[in-house]
């Protein structure tokens, strides 16, 4: 009963974000990765970096064939409708919050406390990063299939006599007679091991899971320092098989520290930074989606000394109150292990002005035992009756649910996300950036500009401000100027750089050398890079130079490798219209206008070619639209010469517009 209560809490506090769309990260793990889009690609997933197909010079270094393979599964059953993904993202959460409930049971929890701890659990705002925003899966995975290995190896421990108060220092054995049958226990300590196994594949925070048994044999069932250390054994030698295919046989090493940001800065701003922890989990309002943590780079710094006191004063609390009940050291252990991990001890790709990564999404382990503490903690309280800690949970998980509820909606769409980061952390430019693209694909073309000029002059040299810049201006038909910007690129770009490469062969043709776009296709295709966008690069190519047949085989190709890109669609589209086929022309048009609003391309082709057809009704819909939707006065400016056109004979001519004018480069 009370484990049912818990999942529709998780349920409901989420509910609300079934609507929401691809956002960040989403765009290149899900919408972007051309492994996601066919089972065919698994050996690939599982032999490369989580961010291979990223267009980040960077390299991440996470490993996390799990979930791409979870993004993979969801894509088969849904498609491409961000509704499907976000539903597996509640189900996960659900069953997580459920897990946690029975773990903390195994904990020696009450009923009472661990129902109270997990109902918390499942409505904190805190996990909006992970729940709501798809991206986040990654926690749920290693999370759902971390705490289920638990739960199994506990089930296959043979059962303790208490010979005292459990809650104290009571002594207690093994159970002679609770051994049951070595077949089912091996088979459960089996699948256990197999369940730690795929956590480690979801995201590399279940390396904490292995320090949970631990202690938990240790501390809970008091089996001493050597029975701890044979039951852990199994665990880590699955972490040290997962280490050598990670590092030896893929090959992904976590990133490298930047100079300043080493080991012993780590440590110097890990007080700090813990303690901006215990201040999120305490409070129900969530961080921003961009967390800004300077380094303490001095042991004077007040960071340091002012957290590092509050820190000792918490942690004496802490023991004297783990004297009289055990299960309090036992979740503060807990929790104080599932932190470091997050402590950037080994670097987290993140933004250089990020400082020390923070992120709300990386609290989802942690938050349990913290919020068992603190409920064991509270439930000391002599005046604490249960019917008073009935109705005080009850308000917790009220005002937990309208936290969620609000933080969620920040997650519906890249916009609504930017525009609200923007404002939290302005003088950080890669949120300027995203923004700025968020704004151009919704076709606002000066709010963009906006965007990207903060972002420039925030970090005028960073690629990520350079690759807005170019997008910006193929979008506004000034592709000669993006060109020396792009040639920059290319010498940034690293292990992106057949990515780059093909942006500038992009570049080459729209301002005239075809050749020279040609020359660099050819050599990608030859060195094995021919991915959807380089054949589509190439498709471009041919039609410049009339080679129709070849043009429509190569856009066959660039189409079945990636068919929900909405500008190759539309250049499909118009070469269909070019060739007469008029009602493919109109079909993909539809596609793209269903997909992208805000498409210019699109809504004029599909104007012009009803029109043609003397559907005047339909096409002057698609124009006012478009007038609604855009900000760019070129575009207002076509759109309302079409409308004036037909208050008089139909449209005649081509709707294809200059085609670098709604080009971006997101998608080549």
């Amino acid at each position: 009963m009370l484990s049912g209560v818990i999942l529709l809490l998780a349920i409901a506090g989420y509910v609300n974000s079934v609507g929401g769309r691809f956002v960040w990260d989403d765009r290149m793990l899900i919408l972007k990765d051309p492994a996601v889009r066919s089972f065919r690609q698994v050996a690939g997933v599982f032999s490369s970096d989580f961010f291979q197909r990223s267009e980040s010079p960077v390299p991440y270094g996470y490993y996390r064939p799990l979930t791409t393979l979870s993004y993979m599964f969801d894509r088969a059953l849904w498609g491409l409708k961000p509704f499907g993904f976000h539903l597996t993202n509640i189900a996960l959460h659900g069953l997580a919050s459920v897990l946690a409930f029975f773990f903390l049971l195994r904990l020696g929890l009450s009923r009472g406390q661990a129902g109270a701890a997990a109902a918390l659990f499942a409505v904190d705002p805190l996990h909006s990063e992970n729940v709501a925003w798809i991206a986040g899966r990654t926690d749920l995975l290693a999370f759902v299939f971390g705490v289920g290995a638990i739960l199994l190896h506990l089930a296959a421990q043979p059962p303790l006599v208490e010979t005292g108060n459990s809650s104290k220092t009571g002594k207690r054995h093994v159970s002679e007679t609770g051994k049951g049958r070595a077949s089912v226990r091996l088979g459960r300590e089996s699948l256990a091991l197999a369940l730690f196994g795929l956590s480690l594949l979801a995201k590399e925070m279940a390396v904490v899971i292995p320090a949970w048994i631990f202690l938990v044999h240790l501390l809970r069932r008091r089996e001493g320092w050597r029975g701890s250390l044979k039951a852990v054994t199994p665990f880590v030698a699955v972490f040290a098989g997962y280490a050598v295919i990670r590092f030896a046989v893929v090959d992904v090493p976590p990133p490298r520290h930047v100079p300043g940001t080493g080991i012993i800065a780590a440590l110097m701003t890990a007080p700090a930074t813990v303690l901006r922890y215990l201040g999120w989990l305490v409070s129900p309002k969530s961080p921003s989606a961009y967390v800004q943590n300077p380094y303490v780079r001095v042991v004077g710094d007040p960071r340091f000394w002012g957290a590092a006191l509050v820190l000792a004063a918490v942690t004496y609390g802490i023991v004297r109150a783990s004297r009289k009940d055990g299960r309090i050291g036992l979740l503060a252990a807990m929790f104080g292990l599932s932190l470091i991990p997050i402590l950037n001890f080994v670097r987290v790709a993140s933004p250089a002005d990020m400082g020390d990564t923070m992120a709300a999404r990386f609290c989802y382990m942690p938050s349990l035992p913290f919020l068992a503490l603190a409920v064991v903690l509270v439930a000391r309280r002599r005046w604490l009756r249960p019917a008073l800690g009935a109705v005080v949970t009850a308000g917790l998980v009220t005002l937990g649910l309208a936290g969620t509820w609000r933080r969620n909606s920040d997650w519906r769409d890249e916009q609504t996300l930017f525009a609200k980061t923007v404002a939290q952390a302005p003088d950080a430019p890669l949120p300027w950036v995203r923004l700025g693209f968020a704004e151009l694909r919704r076709g606002k073309t000066v709010a963009a500009g906006q965007a990207f000029a903060r972002a420039s002059s925030l970090a005028p040299d960073a690629w990520i401000v350079l690759n807005a810049r170019v997008n910006l201006l193929v979008t506004k038909g000034r592709a000669w100027e993006a060109l020396p910007l792009q040639e920059k690129l290319v010498g940034m770009a690293g292990r992106a750089r057949p990515v780059q490469l093909s942006n500038l062969a992009f570049l080459e043709r729209v301002t005239g050398h075809v050749h020279e776009a040609r020359t660099i296709l050819e050599r990608l295709i030859a060195e094995g890079h021919a991915t959807p966008d380089v054949w589509f690069n190439l498709a471009e190519v041919y039609r410049a130079e009339e080679k129709n047949d070849a043009a429509s085989a190569a856009y066959a190709k660039a189409i079945a490798g990636d068919p929900f890109d909405v500008r190759k669609l539309v250049r499909v589209a118009s070469f269909a219209q070019k060739r007469g086929d008029l009602a493919e022309a109109q079909r993909l048009y539809r596609r793209v206008v269903q997909r992208q609003p805000g498409n210019v391309q699109a809504r004029l082709g599909l104007a012009d070619l009803l029109a043609r057809e003397g559907q005047r009704a339909g096409a002057r819909a698609q124009l006012l639209a478009l007038v609604r939707d855009t900000d760019d006065p070129r575009v207002r400016r076509a759109a309302q010469t079409r409308l004036d056109m037909l208050g008089g004979a139909s449209i005649n001519g081509s709707s294809d517009l200059a085609t670098t004018r709604s080009r971006t480069k997101e998608g080549r």
